[in-house]
């Protein structure tokens, strides 16, 4: 090393130690350079002899390691490195402050992507075969495009069942639910039941498996389904050994929200109509809406919403 001589030891430069630490990384304890020699044993001659057959200038410095040869390679390959670096000025890296007021070297400085090898483990080989089976997680743009085509739901739902973590159980119901009803649970309604105080924790999969069962057999409607979920959990406080069919089957009665067969429905719709005859005769189809509010208000979530609707209207055209 050209110039070095009087740089790598003494009480300011000891780039001998900055060397040291660098070659402590890959597993060697220091080095021996010419500022700190003869010592260790290594006599004044030796040293001169060293100088000799490398045909050093008395400016010059050289470190030596004592390892085996692929190791001792790599580390003076290091030492070199750094020492061609302190040639052109300070390196971009990472270092740790000393007690003495001093720094070391701890790690490369990362790049614009953050991607560099991990200085403190060593590399590991694997076998391609083995990555081939690695399966990668589906990346949550894909998932979301997915959610859209396949269950047919809006972009800004499919978004927050993936980023909020119910992509699974989303999944797992929609093979036997309703994909819209199903999505309107995890973002709308158990969210508005927590608002109000109640702990959505006694809201398992479970539970939600047996009331999304119980609104695909008509045991209440669609529009009951967040005073249901609200029932369940007060109807749970207390009675935990209750099998979870059982404990639904009571929260739906306890709401009084059991569904109302298609007949009952036209009844309603029916006795509601007779007193309306004037209005619907004026109004004609315009009628519908403020109709559909009057009988969904005495239904009061007991039937389907669009069922009541589609008997609504067919009764509504045959008084026209």
């Amino acid at each position: 090393m050209n110039f070095f001589s009087g740089l790598l030891g003494g009480d300011v430069n000891r780039l001998g130690k900055e060397f040291a630490s660098k070659v402590k990384r890959i597993g060697l304890k220091g080095i021996f350079h010419s500022d700190e020699l003869p010592n260790y044993g290594i006599t004044e001659n030796e040293v001169e002899e060293i100088r000799k057959s490398m045909k050093l200038d008395v400016n010059d410095g050289f470190a030596f390691v004592s390892e085996k040869e692929n190791l001792a390679r790599n580390a003076l390959d290091i030492i070199l490195e750094r020492a061609e670096q302190c040639i052109h000025g300070v390196p971009e890296e990472v270092r740790k402050a000393l007690p003495d007021n001093t720094t070391e070297y701890m790690r490369h400085m990362p790049g614009a992507a953050r991607m560099y090898p991990e200085t403190d483990i060593p590399p590991v080989r694997i076998k391609k075969g083995y990555v081939d089976k690695i399966k990668l997680p589906e990346l949550f743009d894909k998932k979301i495009k997915r959610f859209m085509k396949n269950y047919k739901i809006s972009f800004e739902s499919a978004k927050q069942l993936v980023y909020q973590g119910y992509d699974n159980l989303f999944e797992n119901f929609v093979k036997k639910y309703e994909p819209k009803i199903v999505a309107r649970t995890f973002l709308n309604i158990i969210p508005e039941i927590e608002k109000e105080g109640n702990g959505v924790s006694e809201i398992g999969e479970e539970t939600l498996d047996e009331v999304f069962n119980a609104l695909s057999h008509n045991r209440f409607a669609k529009e009951g389904l967040s005073k249901v979920l609200a029932s369940v959990i007060a109807e749970k406080e207390g009675t935990e050994d209750l099998p979870v069919s059982l404990t639904v089957e009571n929260a739906i009665k306890k709401t009084g929200l059991g569904g109302l067969s298609k007949k009952d429905v036209e009844t309603i719709i029916e006795k509601i109509l007779s007193g309306k005859k004037e209005f619907i005769k004026e109004k004609g189809k315009n009628a519908f809406a403020p109709l559909m509010g009057l009988v969904m208000k005495e239904i009061r979530g007991k039937a389907d919403g669009e069922i009541v609707s589609a008997i609504l209207k067919k009764k509504i055209m045959e008084m026209t």
